[in-house]
Order: C-alpha cells, then sequence, then structure tokens
C-alpha cells in the first residue's frame, strides 16, 4: 500500500505585502502573536486554546495576540460567539475566513500557528504554515503526529497545560523555532 498525502495548491507569493500587514497591525498593534487558521468547530478545539492562551498571557510583561482565522461551522456559529463574548479579550481576534495572501503572510509573521485539533484526517493548515516557513504546534493526536514527524511540537489537545507549555516553549527557545520552521 502507498499512501499519497494531499498538497497545496499552487500559490504566488504577493508582490507588495504592505496591505496585508496593514490589516495585520490593525489586530496586533505590531505586537507578537500566534495564530490559528482553519474552520471554526467543536472538533478544533478552540475553546481550549482561547483559555490556554489567556492563561499564557498571565505571565508575560510584553502584549500578545491571537488570532484566529477562519468561518464558523453554521452549528457552532452562535456557542462560538457567546463564547469569545464571556472571555471579552482584546487580546484574541476571530477573522472570520482571510484571503490566501493574508493567511500566507499572517502566518509567515506568527511566532507560530497552533493547531490543537482533536480529530483531523490530514490537516492542510500545517503544510500551509510550513510553506509560509512558520513553526507549528500541533495535537499528538489521529493524522496530526503522521502528518507533522518532528516537524512540529506535538501537544495533548486535550490539557491546556500543555498548550500553555508549547506556546512558553516557543517564545523562549528561539532555537527550537528556526529547528522547526527549517524541519517544516
Amino acid at each position: 500500500i502507498e499512501v499519497a498525502y494531499n498538497a497545496l495548491p499552487t500559490f504566488n507569493w504577493p508582490k507588495d505585502e504592505s496591505e496585508s500587514l496593514k490589516r495585520l497591525h490593525s489586530l496586533t498593534n505590531e505586537d507578537p502573536f500566534f495564530i490559528y487558521v482553519g474552520a471554526i468547530h467543536e472538533r478544533k478545539n478552540l475553546k481550549r486554546l482561547v483559555q490556554a492562551f489567556e492563561e499564557f498571557r498571565k505571565g508575560l510583561s510584553i502584549p500578545f495576540h491571537l488570532i484566529i482565522a477562519g468561518s464558523p461551522h453554521s452549528h457552532f456559529a452562535s456557542e462560538w460567539e457567546a463564547f469569545l463574548k464571556s472571555i471579552g479579550s482584546s487580546y484574541v481576534h476571530s477573522t472570520g475566513r482571510i484571503c490566501d495572501e493574508d493567511k500566507f503572510i499572517w502566518l509567515q509573521q506568527s511566532i507560530a500557528m497552533i493547531y490543537p485539533s482533536l480529530f483531523e484526517g490530514f490537516g492542510i493548515p500545517l503544510l500551509e504554515a510550513w510553506r509560509s516557513e512558520t513553526a507549528v504546534i500541533t495535537s499528538n493526536s489521529t493524522a496530526l503526529p503522521e502528518i507533522a514527524k518532528d516537524a512540529a511540537l506535538l501537544i495533548n489537545p486535550e490539557s491546556t497545560d500543555s498548550i500553555v507549555e508549547a506556546m512558553k516553549s516557543i517564545l523562549e527557545n528561539d532555537v527550537l523555532r528556526k529547528d522547526l520552521i527549517s524541519k517544516g
């Protein structure tokens, strides 16, 4: 049996990144940030990601942001909006779906892409992050470890502490971050 993995569609990097960077900086004020790219769905584990991010931010002396880029699944949209409202954080930005230009530039500008999904059949956002030369933090479950191999920092998606520790590791260990980018 031979496994044929998914691939990215062709993407031409934009010649002028200024408009995309303006949109990004309107969210982050040029502060550092983590990003999630993908669908907004219960199995993507985004509530736990936001909770972990809020815990991670408590120990920081600098402003730090989390961008969640993707469209909510229809049956999850109202629950997602209510959750974000209950958090009330000006450091968590749910942008909806973004264009490919923004996606790849914002990934490149991030500290890391975090993909804490509880279940995946593949994980295209990992490929998008690696294409953008971005470090990846992802789940140690289902298909994700097979796709990531040693090119991502693996976390237990059901542990807020595991997600927080991975964020701290990526932020504090530039050698680790660069190694993950290189392997990606």
